[in-house]
């Protein structure tokens, strides 16, 4: 859910220009001008800045201590996220069946009569440092612990304010923006967005900071022919489902949602999420007056094909948290990962393995020192979830989240990304923390067959009433592209094992997955 409405977010009130940091309430948290408490070894990441996560439910004592402190002590208001609340109480109102804590989004934003500049970290930070200068139980503290935030906007070092008391402290994060691993977006050290896929014709475009197309030797993947979104013609057959429903494995997708294609109709339950711009019917969101499509629109249609190819019997459901742009917030994955567990929970919808195709870098080095992710993910886990998550594009050991994950879950699996010919594909993510690798590079699956955006072929003609044309590189119409980055290496791995778990493999999928990411690695 946007922070700034109760709505579904829907598009900006103009075309072009589009900055997904402006449109999502994002700031780059630069670990130079950051404020720090000692012992903060601070990296960049970023995060939305007028909401925040806070571990226990949305009527706990917890969160109401931390919406008090702000109001009393830091004239801000703090309020619940809608869609989190009623994705609470649909759960039964209660969080006391959990190995790990509820995490409550909240909305921040000044108090009647005060102008502020909102910012998370800094609230986030002032608290740890209040709780930090009192003891649990300890009476008469200052809240205002000794922080320097005289970097920050709106903010002065020796600002202080009301005595509190803490007695029920809690958790708190940062509620970091994420995005989708292809080529070709990614992050960079000191806020540079650096974009590898755009195409730009006559013109300079920026995104959030610094376009950089081309700037390494892993964004050769972003271009078209070389890893990038392209047209091709598939001319085998239809994959064929042949078990009945009572065997059939189920798999979510938290993602762009789906388009159309005769591969997708049979089998895909589409879920409605906060998002309503057109990123799997036409593929043109944000920059209409030029109509090319958006960089990850048809995301969500590309993964369930490399599902629906690898494992054709897997019913799909696709729960459409994420736009064109390729960004989700943690707080809106969150509310879509608990009501699949709740509805799991409560047999409406059962689910057996979930694919995420998405990560952030955290700006600490221990994430579950913070609210985050992990306890909605583990939670999932406590019910037999298996997980798959993409281990991202950046050519880096940096661990990505969710995907580094996998050290705290069992249940959940890191891949990387193999090329066509089995190497590592260059751009992918790597290290210790990833588990497994699997081909994401160049691969082939569907595409919503009504892209066809503005760019033209090079030549056209017409001979005796035949056209005769050059490749149009974003004509989709015939259904499939090839395409590339460990978004499409996790749902590949993961519909592998549930065909290999299909075809008796013994024990759970849990053991399938482990004993073929083991194999998948040697």
């Amino acid at each position: 859910m946007s922070p700034a409405d109760d709505g579904p977010r829907t598009e900006a009130p103009y075309q072009g220009m589009y900055d997904p940091l402006v449109a999502h309430h994002a700031r780059v948290l630069d670990p130079s001008r950051a404020a720090t408490l000692d012992g903060d070894e601070l990296q960049t990441t970023l995060y939305v800045a007028d909401t925040a996560l806070l571990s226990g439910n949305p009527s706990s004592d917890a969160v109401d201590e931390f919406v008090r402190w702000a109001a009393e002590v830091k004239h801000i208001r703090v309020e619940p996220d809608p869609t989190n609340v009623e994705v609470f109480d649909s759960g039964g109102g209660s969080d006391r069946q959990r190995s790990t804590p509820w995490v409550t989004l909240v909305r921040l934003s000044p108090m009647a009569g005060y102008a502020l500049t909102i910012d998370a970290w800094s609230l986030i930070q002032d608290y740890r440092a209040a709780l930090r200068s009192q003891p649990p139980g300890a009476e008469d503290s200052r809240p205002d612990g000794p922080i320097d935030t005289s970097d920050q906007p709106g903010r002065s070092g020796s600002e202080s304010g009301p005595s509190f008391r803490f007695d029920n402290p809690t958790t708190v994060g940062l509620n970091h923006l994420m995005y989708a691993n292809i080529l070709g977006q990614t992050m960079t050290v000191g806020g540079t967005m650096t974009v590898g896929g755009t195409m730009t014709v006559g013109g300079t475009m920026t995104v959030g900071g610094t376009m950089t197309v081309g700037g390494g030797i892993r964004y050769q993947y972003a271009n078209p022919g070389l890893g990038g979104r392209t047209p091709v013609a598939y001319v085998g057959p239809a994959p064929l489902r042949r078990h009945d429903s009572a065997t059939r494995p189920v798999v979510a997708l938290l993602d762009t949602g789906v388009g159309d294609h005769p591969w997708l109709i049979d089998g895909v339950t589409r879920v409605p999420g906060p998002v309503l711009d057109d990123s799997e019917g036409t593929g043109v969101c944000h920059d209409a007056l030029e109509g090319v499509l958006d960089d990850f629109s048809g995301h969500g249609t590309f993964i369930a094909g490399l599902l629906r190819q690898s494992c054709p019997d897997a019913d799909l459901i696709m729960v459409k948290v994420m736009g064109a742009d390729g960004f989700v917030d943690e707080g809106t994955m969150i509310s879509a990962l608990e009501q699949l567990a709740n509805d799991h929970v409560r047999g409406k919808r059962r689910v057996d393995a979930v694919s995420l195709s998405f990560g952030y870098y955290h700006e600490m080095s221990d994430a579950a020192k913070t609210a985050s992710l992990l306890s909605s993910l583990t939670y999932l886990a406590d019910q037999g979830v298996a997980q798959v998550a993409s281990a991202g594009n950046d050519a880096t050991n940096r661990p990505m989240l969710p995907a580094a994950f996998s050290s705290t879950i069992t249940a959940l699996t890191s891949v990387g990304a193999r090329n066509p010919n089995g190497s590592v594909a260059l751009f992918s993510n790597a290290g210790d923390w990833v588990d497994t690798y699997w081909r994401g590079a160049q691969v082939l699956s569907t595409l919503p067959v009504t892209f066809a955006g503005a760019v033209q072929p090079t030549a056209s003609t017409t001979v005796e009433g035949q056209a005769r044309q050059t490749l149009d590189i974003d004509d989709f119409s015939g259904g499939f592209a090839t395409w590339s980055g460990t978004s499409f290496a996790a749902p590949a791995f993961l519909g592998h094992c549930l065909q290999r778990h299909l075809g008796g493999a013994g024990g759970s999928l849990l053991d399938t997955i482990r004993d073929a990411a083991a194999d998948a690695v040697r």
